[in-house]
């Protein structure tokens, strides 16, 4: 069936940092912007309907793996706790978008070329 290709045919790019395990990629950077933008922990995690021990576990394997904090954490009283990135949990957050935008527009322009030659193999 050459030429049959689907329209909604597409790549499907990830973009994660890995070590003995994957530690940092699209869940961790919403975390990261979701506190940036609630200033807490529990409200990212309730904006992205993450469990709050998910979300701190999230964030500590991250932090232990990349060796520097990304969250500055104040401890709540009768008004809650607050969070906020770190200089560097920002610069990363910045970074890590940026280059999982690059990798993706990459990917894309490539698979464009990718889709020709399967639409038209002859």
């Amino acid at each position: 069936m050459a030429g049959k290709i689907s329209h909604t045919f597409r790549p499907d790019i990830r973009v994660r940092l890995i070590d003995a395990r994957p530690f940092f990629g699209p869940g961790t950077s919403a975390l990261l912007r979701a506190i940036q933008e609630c200033g807490s922990v529990l409200g990212a995690c309730e904006r992205l309907e993450l469990s709050y021990s998910k979300g701190r576990a999230i964030l500590h394997s991250a932090e232990q793996e990349l060796g520097f904090p990304l969250v500055r954490r104040t401890k709540g009283g009768v008004g809650g706790g607050s969070a906020s990135l770190t200089e560097a949990g920002v610069r990363l957050l910045d970074s890590f978008e940026q280059y999982q935008a690059d990798v993706r527009r990459y990917a894309q322009e490539h698979f464009d070329a990718l889709r020709t030659q399967l639409e038209h193999p002859e």
